[in-house]
């Protein structure tokens, strides 16, 4: 197993779905908060895998170190990765790729915005996360920042909130139902300012105290997370 191309630490493989039923293996390292995709492979994830890469990036802590986007080697090669500018249908975006074809090195944040579930947070939304003791994470390192800030202090990336309706629409399957409600009450979220039971996909404020309808950390995504992933049929049923 290749190692880290900052901290040289074994990367960790995670094996997820991909399209046509088959299964991508791509390399994490969690203490730097850096993906390593092989040539081709995060285009050949889908919906559930997505869901899945989300699911074990929010069980993890701060990193230690995280990368500050300083030039690194390709881990197969050691040949040093060359700044690429690349483009999807959410944006431009700048990756460091191995000449050799071998890949490209991805910070959490970058994987996050290249399918378009981050965005900067609304004046509204600054002014409710100033007003409460909410502690608020850094959505690449994971890191405690304060809600004045502008960038994270420990990897200088910008504030990002999730974009809840744009995750939800585009990780739920064509056909489901965007019903959250079972029995008359929610059952993927509850505000986190008062608890009323809301659906993130369709409230951009809680109907009781009026709060923005937001994440403060990638862990609060688990709830709707584990509701899309359920929402997805077993291959092989």
């Amino acid at each position: 197993m290749p190692g880290c191309p900052q901290c040289a630490q074994p990367l960790r493989p995670l094996r997820l779905p991909a399209h046509y039923q088959r299964q991508v293996e791509i390399e994490l390292c969690t203490a730097c908060r850096l993906v390593w995709f092989d040539h081709g492979e995060s285009m050949r994830i889908d919906a559930p895998g997505w869901i899945g890469l989300l699911q074990q990036l929010a069980e993890r802590e701060a990193a230690p170190h995280p990368w500050h986007g300083q030039p690194l080697a390709c881990p197969h090669c050691r040949d040093p990765l060359q700044v690429r500018h690349d483009r999807t249908r959410y944006g431009r975006f700048v990756v460091q790729a191995c000449p050799a074809g071998h890949g490209s090195v991805q910070s959490l944040a970058a994987v996050l915005a290249r399918r378009g579930l981050v965005r900067p947070p609304t004046p509204a939304e600054r002014a409710a996360m100033q007003a409460e003791p909410q502690a608020w994470a850094c959505l690449n390192c994971g890191a405690p920042w304060s809600a004045d800030a502008t960038t994270c202090g420990h990897c200088a990336t910008p504030a990002l909130l999730v974009d809840l309706v744009r995750l939800a629409d585009s990780l739920q399957p064509l056909a489901a139902s965007r019903e959250a409600a079972s029995n008359g009450r929610w059952a993927t979220w509850g505000c986190h300012a008062c608890g009323q039971p809301l659906d993130p996909t369709r409230e951009a404020a809680c109907p009781r105290c009026s709060h923005p309808v937001m994440v403060p950390t990638l862990a609060d995504l688990q709830p709707l997370l584990a509701a899309l992933a359920a929402a997805w049929p077993v291959p092989g049923r």
